[in-house]
């Protein structure tokens, strides 16, 4: 009787086949794990940017910047609708950089909209971020950059 040491060739080759098959699943839950989180981030994001249109408002309203020429609230006072881009909100303190959760070292682009409700401001968020894009406008048509 022959002494087996070690593995035949069809024993390795299927060993890394099984691998190879392990690791293209665990990559694939791995991608989509990190899309779905980076998602959450971006919706987040948004939503974050939408809420900040009552406290801005209300901070305005009680503040002295109503006053303000070219404040939220006189704007607000002036129009039926506008938009405060989020270089306005990061340049007046009430938002720190909006970053990219799918890329790094990436700023996401966008603007909330304010609009006139029955006399009652309604705040709608607009988030660009690479090729991810939420709008919700809800019942009216959704601004544009222009409508600035």
């Amino acid at each position: 009787m022959k002494n087996k040491k070690g593995f035949t060739l069809v024993e390795l080759l299927a060993v890394v086949v099984v691998l190879g098959i392990i690791g293209s699943i665990v990559t694939t839950s791995v991608m989509n794990i990190k899309k779905k989180a980076s998602d959450d981030v971006f919706s987040k994001l948004r939503k974050e940017i939408e809420d900040l249109g009552p406290e801005i408002y209300t901070h305005e309203m009680l503040s002295g910047d109503k006053n303000e020429e070219n404040s939220f609230y006189t704007r607000y006072k002036k129009n039926t609708s506008f938009i405060i881009t989020i270089d306005e909100l990061e340049q007046k303190g009430y938002l720190d950089d909006v970053k990219n959760p799918y890329k790094t070292n990436e700023e996401c682009d966008g603007y909330l909209k304010v609009s006139k409700n029955d006399g009652e401001p309604k705040f709608s968020a607009f988030l660009s971020c690479d090729d991810n894009v939420e709008n919700w406008c809800d019942d009216y048509p959704c601004a544009t950059l222009s409508d600035k």
